[in-house]
């Protein structure tokens, strides 16, 4: 079976709600539209309230009121994955909010107007030190919204050690953060961490332009260790390898055209065409003669054409 993921090559452009979320200030009225329709009238007024007490008394008020967002405000999606306003893009940055809680945006909320009010965003340090896993969470959802570059670099670097998936997903998954603003070594080793818990590539945003020889050897070096084992080798090991090829890049590739799983040959076809490699088209004519997969015989056919 193929695994569906969604476009990932796209960059996750396309349907973004670019026309009202060109700035921060855009963003954030968009996520506040969103998070008070259907809110119930008792989760509006407290959290009403407990804006204006961030406003006014800052630190204070958050330490109050984070251990009672998921209670006050629930931990239900913010917005459904056929949302058309799930994703949004501004200058600096790109959030995929199916991904939010209700009470994770009423957290970047509350902090926003904390800070536009002039609290200091170094609140969130002590907020994510003395919550609990929800209340971390949402503190890692609010990293978009931080001026503080070298804020979001140590929290991205602490979820980067730890073991639960919730925080580690929120800290780096569906948006382009850690794409955009983390050094080359801190990228690579993100990114073999998310090959071993094999998680999907696609949720973290432009990380393919960020492919790179080091990070090519090490995926190489983890998937032969895999396959040495008797295991599965992370799917998306194709994609970013074809980007930045190193040595052995070219025949794991070519080779993966012939496997046994959809999914992977698929992968394959896809990693070929964006290696743009003219030379490597007669592999796949021979394989296009004998794939019975649809989807993988429409890619093959837009690879071949892509490669002239």
């Amino acid at each position: 079976m193929i695994r569906v993921e969604p476009t990932w090559f796209a960059g996750y452009t396309d349907g973004m709600t670019t026309k009202e979320t060109k700035s921060a200030e855009g963003a954030l009225a968009h996520i506040r539209h969103l998070f008070l329709t259907g809110l119930p009238e008792p989760a509006r007024q407290w959290w009403s309230a407990a804006e204006l007490d961030a406003i006014d008394k800052g630190q204070h008020a958050l330490e109050v009121a984070f251990p009672a967002l998921v209670r006050r405000c629930g931990a239900t999606p913010l917005v459904p994955l056929d949302h058309e306003g799930r994703f949004v893009a501004t200058d600096s940055y790109r959030l995929d909010l199916a991904a939010w809680r209700v009470a994770d945006a009423a957290a970047a909320l509350l902090v926003t107007s904390a800070i536009d009010a002039g609290h200091e965003s170094d609140l969130l340090r002590t907020l994510f030190d003395q919550g609990d896993l929800d209340e971390r969470v949402s503190v890692m959802r609010c990293m978009p919204f931080i001026a503080e570059l070298n804020v979001v670099l140590d929290f991205m670097r602490e979820a980067q050690r730890t073991n639960t998936s919730d925080l580690f997903e929120a800290a780096w998954f569906d948006h382009d953060l850690a794409s955009t603003y983390l050094p080359q070594d801190d990228f690579n080793r993100m990114i073999l961490k998310i090959a071993f818990c094999d998680l999907p590539l696609a949720r973290v945003f432009g990380a393919v332009d960020r492919a790179n020889g080091d990070l090519s050897r090490m995926l190489q070096d983890f998937a032969t260790e895999r396959e040495a084992a008797g295991r599965s080798v992370w799917l998306d090991t194709l994609h970013l390898i074809a980007r930045a090829p190193v040595a052995g890049t070219t025949a794991r590739v070519v080779g993966h055209l012939e496997h046994g799983d959809d999914a992977v040959r698929l992968a394959a076809v896809q990693a070929v065409a964006a290696m743009k490699n003219s030379e490597l088209r007669d592999y796949l004519t021979q394989r296009e003669g004998r794939e019975r997969h649809p989807r993988v015989r429409e890619a093959l056919a837009l690879a071949l054409q892509e490669l002239g």
